[in-house]
C-alpha cells in the first residue's frame, strides 16, 4: 500500500535572472492519498498544477517540504525500489517517438537490469497497449493493389496517391466514369497501363505524366506499379475541368471545337517546378487541417504548369530542341547531377561528357527544366535533404554529408534559405 499525509512542496519564484526570495510558490499544499495494491489512478491537473513534481516525489527525485510518504507501512526512498516504480518524463524527450507504446517499453526493458518480460506483457495485455501509439501516423489503405489514398476534392475531382514501397509490382484499378480527364505524373519509379483487357499497353516513365481522355467509352484504371514508384492520380469531370479553364480552351488541344469528340493522350516529362509541388502533395498528411482545400490548391498550380501556353514559344527561342537527339543528351546531363549530387562535374566536363556543346547545354537545361544546371541541382538537394529528414532515420550531419556539403554549417545555411527554417526546427515540426 502507498500512502501520501500532508505532503507539500514550495519553490522560490525566479524574476528574471534575479532570485526573488521573498515570495514562495507552493506547488504541493497537504496532498494526502491513499492507493491499494491493484488501483489504478490517474492524475489530472492545467499544466503548472504541479502534477509532475508529485510523480518526482513519489519516485524521489524530489523531497517533500512537509508530510510523509509510507510504502507498505515504512519510509522509504523509491527509487531503491525500481522494480515497482518508474518515472518518464516527456519533457526531455525519453521516447522513441516514431515507436509506439509497446515498442518503447519493449526497448527500455531490454536495457533494465531488472528486466520482467513476463510482467510487461500482461501489463501490455491488460491496457491494450498494442493499439497505443505516441507518433501520428498517416492513414492509408493497404489492400491487394498496393497503397493508395484517395482524397475526394468535389464531386467528379478525385486525387489519388499510390505508393509502391515493396520491391515487387502491385496492381491498381478502378473503374473511371466516361466522362472523366486522367492525369497520372510518376514521380518516382514506373508504370504500365492496359487498355482492351491487357491487349494494348502504355508505359509510364519516371518523372513523366500521362494524360488519358476518350469521351467516346470509359478508360478504368487497370496498372501495375514497379517497385519503389510513387505517383499522383487526378481525375476529374470534363464539366469541372471545362469550367477551369474556359477562357483558355483554344489553347488547350482537346478542349477545342475541332477535338472536342476525339480521344486523347499525351505522355510528358515532369519539369522542376512540377516535381517540388508533386513531393508537397506527397509530403502533405490529408486528414490536416484544410486538407482539401490544400490538395486543390496545389492540383490547380499543376495544371497551370502543364498547361502553359508558353511552352512552345520556348521551342521556338530555342530551336535545336527540336533535335531529339539534343533532348536526350539534356536529359542525361540532368541525370548526371542528380546521381553524382555530392560531388557534381563543372559544366564544362558535363558538356564534354554528354556530347554537346557548352551553350546549348546551358540554354537547353534552362528551356527543359526551368532552371540552371547548378539551381536545379540545389532545388534538387534540398528537397532530398527534407525527405531524408522527414524520414527520420539520418541526423542533420549525415544528410550533409549524403549531399556533398564538406560541414554541417553550409548544408544547414543552404536548407535555412530554401525553406526559412533550419533542420533541427524542421525536423521538431513533423513531431509537433
Amino acid at each position: 500500500m502507498l500512502e501520501l499525509l500532508n505532503v507539500s512542496k514550495k519553490f522560490l519564484e525566479f524574476n528574471g535572472l534575479t532570485l526573488n526570495k521573498t515570495r514562495d510558490i507552493r506547488v504541493l499544499n497537504g496532498i494526502n492519498l491513499k492507493a491499494n495494491d491493484g488501483d489504478v489512478i490517474g492524475i489530472v491537473g492545467r499544466n503548472g498544477s504541479g502534477k509532475s513534481t508529485l510523480l518526482k516525489i513519489l519516485f524521489g527525485s524530489l523531497l517533500p517540504d512537509e508530510g510523509s510518504i509510507e510504502l507498505d507501512g515504512s519510509h522509504k526512498i523509491f527509487r531503491e525500489n525500481t522494480n515497482r516504480f518508474s518515472l518518464f518524463s516527456n519533457n526531455d524527450r525519453s521516447f522513441f517517438w516514431r515507436l509506439s507504446v509497446k515498442e518503447n517499453l519493449d526497448y527500455f526493458n531490454s536495457l533494465s537490469e531488472n528486466r520482467n518480460t513476463k510482467y510487461l506483457n500482461e501489463l501490455i495485455s491488460r491496457f491494450n497497449i498494442n493499439k497505443l501509439f505516441l507518433y501520428p501516423k498517416r492513414k492509408k489503405k493497404n489492400n491487394a493493389m498496393g497503397v493508395e489514398q484517395v482524397s475526394q476534392i468535389e464531386t467528379g475531382f478525385l486525387v489519388l496517391q499510390y505508393d509502391n514501397s515493396s520491391s515487387s509490382e502491385q496492381a491498381i484499378s478502378r473503374e473511371v466514369d466516361v466522362n472523366c480527364i486522367q492525369f497520372h505524373f510518376c514521380f518516382k519509379g514506373g508504370a504500365s497501363f492496359f487498355f482492351n483487357n491487357g491487349s494494348y499497353t502504355l508505359p509510364l516513365s519516371d518523372e513523366h505524366v500521362l494524360l488519358l481522355y476518350n469521351p467516346q467509352r470509359s478508360l478504368p484504371m487497370q496498372a501495375r506499379l514497379a517497385p519503389q514508384t510513387k505517383m499522383i492520380s487526378i481525375l476529374i469531370s470534363i464539366q469541372k475541368f471545362h469550367a477551369l479553364f474556359s477562357q483558355e480552351a483554344e489553347t488547350i488541344s482537346f478542349l477545342n471545337d475541332e477535338n472536342i469528340n476525339k480521344k486523347y493522350y499525351q505522355d510528358q516529362i515532369i519539369s522542376p517546378a512540377m516535381a517540388v509541388i508533386l513531393s508537397q502533395m506527397l509530403q502533405h498528411e490529408p486528414d490536416a487541417l484544410m486538407g482539401r482545400l490544400y490538395l486543390k490548391a496545389k492540383v490547380y498550380e499543376l495544371f497551370s504548369l502543364y498547361f502553359n501556353p508558353d511552352k512552345q514559344s520556348d521551342i521556338a527561342q530555342c530551336p535545336f530542341l527540336a533535335d531529339e537527339e539534343n533532348v536526350r543528351k539534356i536529359h542525361r546531363a540532368k541525370q548526371i547531377v542528380v546521381e553524382r549530387m555530392a560531388e557534381p562535374p563543372s559544366l564544362p566536363a558535363l558538356a564534354e561528357e554528354v556530347g554537346i556543346s557548352l551553350k546549348r547545354l546551358k540554354d537547353g537545361f534552362k528551356q527543359l527544366y526551368g532552371a540552371p544546371v547548378f539551381q536545379f541541382l540545389l532545388d534538387y538537394k534540398m528537397e532530398t535533404a527534407r525527405q531524408m529528414l522527414s524520414d527520420g532515420s539520418q541526423n542533420v550531419n549525415e544528410v550533409g554529408l549524403k549531399l556533398g556539403y564538406s560541414t554541417s554549417s553550409h548544408f544547414i545555411a543552404a536548407f535555412k534559405k530554401k525553406y526559412g527554417t533550419t533542420p533541427k526546427k524542421y525536423i521538431m515540426s513533423l513531431s509537433s
